[in-house]
């Protein structure tokens, strides 16, 4: 098998590989490839909108009743949210990362295979 075979080979399977990988941002919006800081960012915004909800609600809803002293809540189920995003994300790109230089590393491994002489 050539070079370019090979090389054509491996860039369809890490292609295909690197899907598996892709956050969808949205309904409309194109799939990206998860990186830690947007992660992290995102998660800290999530999560503290969670605060300000809960802490926001807390202070309209003091002595109104049982409905309404649930709706604080809410923000911790952002806040979760919040942390839950980050830390998935993180893996995920963590993941991602591995992958790419595994891809790169058996790149390298048959370029060189094919440079020496022996082949």
């Amino acid at each position: 098998m050539s070079l370019d075979d090979e090389l054509k080979t491996l860039d369809q399977q890490w292609e295909s590989e690197r899907q598996a990988y892709m956050i969808q941002g949205g309904d409309n919006s194109a799939a990206r490839v998860p990186t830690r800081r947007a992660s992290i960012i995102g998660g800290v915004l999530v999560g503290g909108m969670g605060a300000f909800w809960g802490i926001s609600a807390a202070n309209m809803i003091a002595g109104e009743g049982f409905f309404a002293s649930a709706f604080p809540w809410f923000g911790l189920l952002f806040m979760g949210a919040g942390v839950y995003y980050a830390v998935s994300g993180c893996i995920k790109a963590g993941i991602y990362q591995a992958g790419l230089r595994e891809c790169q590393e058996r790149r390298r491994q048959l370029t060189d295979r094919h440079k020496s002489p022996n082949t």
